[in-house]
């Protein structure tokens, strides 16, 4: 269960970062290797820890899809085996607007997923090329990862205007979100 509070535009979600998450019924994320974009409005400090945003998939190599905040602040992508992690903090405790872009070249991997703070293009660096595949087996989840049952990396912050995309937006697009 989650709390609503007064947000950046209206009401928004409140996590509290030790147990508290939102499990979307009905919709199991974007599959296999299906372009996507995820946005929404964060606030959070930086914790130490992995705090997840939303997140979908089996805990399997490249079959899952966690859109995050890193222990040190930043916005990444994980899909079980590998990463790409951007180069801002957004773990500052003041309201950012992040998004993660796949495009399906045909074999997509995390070296290739593009992310956005506030509009802007980041630099990124990954982990490796671990190819993303994703398997739905679960329910999208937002605030924490449902890990073959065992719940974890909560968010403790504020998440706010989720949106979630079967196609790449374009930078300008990703602009438009972040006003």
């Amino acid at each position: 269960t989650t709390n609503w509070t007064a947000g950046r535009a209206g009401t928004t979600l409140s996590f509290n970062g030790t147990d508290e998450y939102l499990a979307v019924s009905g919709f199991t994320g974007i599959a296999g290797t299906a372009p996507r974009t995820c946005s929404a409005w964060v606030k959070t400090a930086a914790t130490g820890a992995d705090q997840i945003i939303l997140s979908w998939g089996t805990a399997a190599t490249g079959q899952k899809w966690m859109f995050r905040v890193q222990p040190a602040g930043q916005l990444a992508v994980g899909a079980w085996g590998g990463y790409c992690v951007g180069s801002t903090v957004i773990g500052d405790n003041q309201w950012h607007h992040v998004a993660a872009v796949l495009t399906n070249d045909g074999s997509p991997s995390v070296n290739e997923i593009l992310l956005y703070v506030d509009g802007k293009l980041q630099a990124t660096s990954a982990s490796n090329t671990q190819a993303i595949n994703t398997l739905l087996t679960d329910t999208l989840y937002i605030g924490v990862a449902n890990n073959n049952g065992t719940i974890q990396n909560f968010f403790g912050g504020l998440i706010e205007n989720v949106q979630i995309y079967n196609r790449a937006l374009t930078a300008d697009q990703i602009k438009d979100l972040a006003k």
